[in-house]
């Protein structure tokens, strides 16, 4: 579970949130997934704060050999207001690739600190196989997926 801290006295500010390694639509065979699972990436967003908040969206996806970005519209919240962007529709349309397996995803809004909470997740339709990335202010832009070889001795 995480927890979001709000203080009263924060000031407004430009937040930028990442999840890295979103999983879409057609996961990466390092996930160990039965061969066929088809997950559905979505993004669950909530506006906490008082007033409206506009929030841009951006998506840097990776396939096997070819990388990308796309940005939707921004996406406009009334206070207290939920609302869900599935990505799998910009995979169905192409705007990102069917092949692509990972995205990092960046949402930026203006306001008090956590008063935009996100969830990003992918699961099947029968939520068996899946994940869920947090949303964070404290990871860099540069993050990039690295492989570690561990030689372990018996």
């Amino acid at each position: 579970m995480k927890l979001f801290d709000r203080e009263p006295d924060d000031k407004f500010a430009v937040h930028i949130l990442r999840a890295p390694m979103m999983a879409l639509s057609q996961p990466d065979q390092g996930l160990g997934f039965p061969a066929g699972t088809t997950l559905i990436p979505r993004i669950f967003m909530r506006n906490a704060g008082a007033g409206a908040a506009q929030v841009s969206l951006s998506v840097d996806w990776r396939a096997e050999n070819k990388t990308g970005s796309v940005a939707p519209p921004p996406v406009v919240l009334s206070p207290g207001e939920v609302t869900v962007i599935n990505l799998a529709d910009q995979q169905k349309s192409l705007q990102i690739p069917p092949d692509a397996t990972w995205g990092t995803v960046k949402l930026t809004y203006s306001g008090k600190r956590a008063e935009l909470v996100a969830v990003a997740l992918s699961y099947d339709e029968d939520y068996r196989y899946g994940l869920q990335t947090p949303f964070s202010e404290n990871l860099s832009h540069k993050w990039a997926r690295r492989y570690v070889a561990c030689r372990c001795n018996a």
